[in-house]
This record gives C-alpha cells, structure tokens and sequence, in this order.
C-alpha cells in the first residue's frame, strides 16, 4: 500500500476509481478531490495509467508445434504446458466407454 499523502490514502482513491467503495467512502474522496490539487493529479495519473493498460492487447507465446492453433485450443489440449501439476479429477470417458454405459 502506499504511503498517505497529507493523511489521504491513495488506496481510497484507487478504489473510487474501480468503484469499489461505499457510498460513504466514494463522498468523502469525491468531496476531497474537489478542494485538493495534489490527489486531483493523482487520480488523472491513475486514470491515464489504467485506460492505458485496459488498452493494451497482449500476444501469447506460441510453443513447438502450437502455430495457428488458438489459445482456446492449446489450453483444452494442455492446460498445464510447463508444470507437474495435475489436475485431481478422473480422466474424460471415451466414445467406447459412453457406448457401453447406455
């Protein structure tokens, strides 16, 4: 978290921004940045900075042999690429085996 500037916590104005606060904490930033310059400034900085991420399209790696598959695909072919983890559930019944249920 980070430091409060004149006893005015950034976090509070981060929050008012992603509208995460209530509807007493979103009064009481929006009545402090209406008299303060300084955490004004900030939350313009804030602003900028999160449109200029949520604007930012990223590009995911492809592996050996993933060329012109989509990420929906490598991720249901191999959700765990690099990793030991497996996931604890039974593994998905064949077409015999659903054949032979019915």
């Amino acid at each position: 978290m980070t430091e409060p500037r004149h006893g005015f916590d950034e976090a509070l104005i981060s929050g008012y921004l992603d509208g995460e606060l209530t509807q007493g904490e979103a009064q009481r930033v929006r009545l402090h940045l209406e008299d303060c310059t300084t955490c004004r400034a900030t939350a313009e900085e804030m602003t900028t900075l999160k449109e200029a991420t949520m604007g930012s399209r990223f590009q995911v790696p492809l592996g050996p042999g993933e060329a012109g598959l989509s990420f929906h695909s490598r991720m249901v072919e191999n959700p765990f690429p690099e990793s030991k983890y497996t996931p604890n559930c039974p593994p998905k019944p064949n077409a015999d085996e659903l054949s032979a249920e019915g």
